[in-house]
């Protein structure tokens, strides 16, 4: 897209620094979370693209610009955008979105932030953004409507959220099937079924322990987002829920 002067026509909510680590099209409708990360891994990239992200209030979307001349590089209406989400990983810091042109087709865009913190700030606000245009009548007029692209929005949201509650109970089963049994020292056991007790297994790594929290916490952050927009069961209902494998994994 060639450069153009921005105008200063919506108040500025967020400005920051960022690295462009991919632009993902899509032939086939709107990529997954699941399905961006791993294009993006098998890509191989060293560094990404220098770049600043800029969020505008009122309707104005978000602007990709040139740290150097200040110019604006992409500029997505907040009418096209879909679901933010912040994703961490290792050392990667992921803002992930998706944006749906007037004619169709879509593209998946991500960009490495400093840290996991400004990563879910922008994602929140975001969100924030898009359904105050979808919710107050701004995009009534457009393709699809606010209700469509609320729905849409939701959709793939629970869709990231089942898998995270999919492994974390996993996780769980795992964690109880392999905690040693209590030993009761007064019961007598004999050579032979000590020869034959099945060995104890070891528990995950401390990576495994990090990776399993780090998806608790989407799913809790998921579901703030969420809430109000699933029923049977609600958002309150499953964070109340989440809370027993906490316990369990701390």
């Amino acid at each position: 897209m060639a450069a153009f002067r921005q105008p200063q026509s919506s108040p500025v909510i967020r400005d920051i620094q960022v690295r462009h680590l991919a632009s993902l099209t899509s032939g086939s409708g709107q990529l997954s979370p699941d399905e961006g990360l791993q294009r993006l891994r098998q890509m191989e990239l060293s560094s990404g693209t220098q770049c600043r992200i800029r969020l505008l209030g009122n309707g104005g979307g978000l602007r990709v610009i040139d740290p150097a001349s200040g110019q604006v590089m992409e500029d997505f209406p907040v009418r096209n955008l879909r679901q933010p989400l912040a994703y961490e990983g290792g050392r990667d810091n992921l803002l992930m979105f998706s944006v749906e042109s007037d004619g169709g087709t879509w593209e998946m865009h991500i960009f490495q932030l400093p840290s996991a913190l400004q990563a879910s700030q922008i994602a929140q606000e975001m969100h924030q953004l898009i359904q105050q245009f979808f919710g107050s009548g701004l995009g009534g007029g457009g393709r699809g409507g606010g209700t469509n692209g609320e729905a849409a929005d939701s959709s793939q949201l629970v869709q990231v959220l089942n898998r995270c509650l999919e492994e974390v109970e996993a996780f769980s089963l795992r964690i109880q099937q392999q905690q040693p049994q209590p030993q009761h020292p007064a019961t007598p056991r004999s050579h032979r079924s000590e020869r034959h007790s099945p060995p104890h297994q070891a528990l995950p790594s401390t990576e495994d322990f990090v990776d399993i929290l780090k998806k608790l916490k989407l799913a809790l952050n998921l579901l703030g987002r969420l809430e109000g927009r699933i029923h049977q069961p609600n958002a309150p209902e499953l964070v109340h829920c989440l809370f027993v494998p906490l316990v369990l994994i701390v």
